[in-house]
């Protein structure tokens, strides 16, 4: 008997990007409406509130949707040294996302 592989078993046999720091061939982790399945790519972090990454869905395994996340819901700036460091670690993740576009 010869079993074919499911999306998400073509999704998860495709490598990591190399910046993923994630396990090698983590699984899915997100179903999204309409039933589509995708698997994050966690890659690296600029400062405490920006983080890159990209979306893979199982219908188009292979192709990533680059993303940079900002985690700052509460965060309050009081110093303007903290907005400039803020602004520079800004710069560098839209540098990351332009090169991985």
């Amino acid at each position: 008997m010869t079993t074919i592989p499911t999306l998400t078993d073509r999704l998860t046999a495709i490598p990591c990007p190399s910046w993923c720091m994630l396990a090698p061939g983590h699984p899915v982790d997100s179903i999204h409406d309409g039933g589509r399945s995708s698997r994050g790519h966690g890659g690296p972090m600029f400062g405490k509130h920006l983080s890159a990454g990209a979306d893979e869905y199982a219908d188009t395994p292979g192709l990533l949707t680059y993303v940079i996340q900002l985690d700052a819901e509460g965060v309050n700036i009081t110093r303007p040294s903290e907005l400039l460091d803020l602004a520079a670690q800004a710069i560098a993740a839209a540098q990351w996302l332009e090169a991985h576009r």
